[in-house]
């Protein structure tokens, strides 16, 4: 199992902030790079295209109340995966942290493992850009 973590951000919004908008695959789009396109979105699901590498349907797997959202594939993937937003109090504000956790062979680890860190980080700063505004 490959494991993939973006930075830890402290967002200045309380757990209960940040779980509400992560838990609407709808507010997923703003956290998503220019290189996503085809962006389709429910309350529990997301449909996207990333350019040049794969399309990706993802839906809500788990939801902890202000504490996690964890997102897994669905459809055609390219390797079993799931997508955790784990939140933390931390005083008045939130710790928030995407982690990926891959089935992926050596072969896919080696050409994915850093394109999939660069995302988790995008998205990452983008959710504490947009929740701090």
């Amino acid at each position: 199992m490959t494991v993939i973590e973006s930075s830890q951000e402290i967002i200045n919004k309380t757990p209960q902030e940040v779980y509400t908008f992560l838990a609407d695959c709808n507010n997923h789009k703003q956290l998503m790079p220019v290189q996503v396109i085809n962006w389709q979105s429910t309350e529990d699901t997301c449909k996207f295209t990333i350019q040049g590498t794969a399309d990706l349907s993802l839906r809500v797997k788990e939801k902890q109340a202000d504490s996690a959202v964890v997102l897994e594939p669905y459809e055609k993937i390219p390797f079993p995966f799931t997508l955790a937003w784990k939140i933390n109090a931390v005083g008045n504000e939130s710790q928030v942290q995407a982690v990926l956790e891959a089935d992926m062979n050596m072969f896919i680890k080696m050409v994915a493992a850093k394109p999939l860190e660069n995302f988790l980080k995008y998205q990452a700063q983008q959710l504490k850009t947009i929740l701090n505004g």
